[in-house]
């Protein structure tokens, strides 16, 4: 019998999911495979999407607009991402769903310190997350090595950077011991060089070109449910495939076929 509308499967009605972790997103990487990954930040949509293929899944500070409804991504707070990594994590552990689960931890919330940012880190780990996303700025490096050499996973994360930007960015990636990085607004020449200067380092396009070893959109944008009318979908996947599930298992497909996501910042 299929899960009441709104609720999550039980997880005697679904198959065992293949287990994701950072080893298989480096074998998925090594091979050529691409990586499905979406900005999710409740329980259903989180198991859903897992269910559906998708392989990594975002808590990301922009949830603080594009659901909660505040007017500025400064006004996230550190509670209500622990609060929303919960809820994904949750929903995951319910469907037997086995995603990898990324969270922001913006750098309003801890200000440069390093010890700052390993307590508010470990506290999003605590609350689910399998490693915390950072932005590059002056403070990354230094801070990202010091939570990487204590245990906790970093993911990188540009916007909007030109080519000539590429070395220095790709360089303080490589000081800081991330494996991962979200390239934002970006072209395929700036891809190819970080790509080539950090083989070994996962990307994840969001708004970016093809060359990269995924995609990352946010649920609202999947489904059509953005304010933004720059974006470019290049796929109308709710309503091509009739419910949401489908809409998340074409995403995904999409991806593995290395066909074109959206295009715009």
């Amino acid at each position: 019998m299929d899960a009441p509308y709104g609720s999550i499967a039980k997880v005697a009605n679904l198959p065992a999911a293949r287990p994701i972790n950072l080893t298989r997103l480096r074998d998925m990487h090594a091979s050529g495979e691409k990586i499905a990954a979406i900005s999710a930040y409740d329980a259903t949509f989180a198991a859903t999407a897992s269910r559906s293929g998708v392989e990594c899944i975002l808590v990301s500070e922009d949830m603080v607009t594009s659901h909660q409804g505040h007017g500025s991504d400064e006004d996230i707070t550190l509670d209500a991402l622990a609060y929303h990594v919960g809820n994904v994590t949750q929903g995951l552990n319910a469907a037997q769903a086995t995603a990898w689960v990324m969270a922001d931890l913006p750098a309003s919330c801890y200000g440069g310190s390093r010890d700052l940012a390993m307590r508010h880190a470990s506290r999003l780990i605590m609350a689910g997350a399998h490693m915390v996303r950072m932005k590059l700025d002056g403070n990354f490096a230094s801070v990202a090595s010091f939570l990487t050499e204590r245990g906790i996973a970093v993911c990188g994360h540009v916007k909007g950077i030109q080519k000539w930007q590429s070395r220095s960015v790709a360089a303080s990636i490589g000081e800081s011991g991330a494996r991962l990085v979200v390239l934002e607004c970006v072209g395929d020449e700036v891809v190819l060089e970080v790509s080539t200067a950090l083989p070994e380092c996962m990307t994840l396009g969001l708004h970016a070109g093809q060359e990269t070893t995924g995609q990352l959109i946010s649920i609202h944008s999947l489904l059509g449910m953005t304010a933004r009318e720059n974006l470019n979908v290049g796929e109308t996947y709710l309503s091509k495939s009739g419910s949401i599930q489908g809409a998340l298992a074409a995403y995904v497909a999409a991806v593995k076929a290395k066909i074109p996501v959206f295009w715009g910042c």
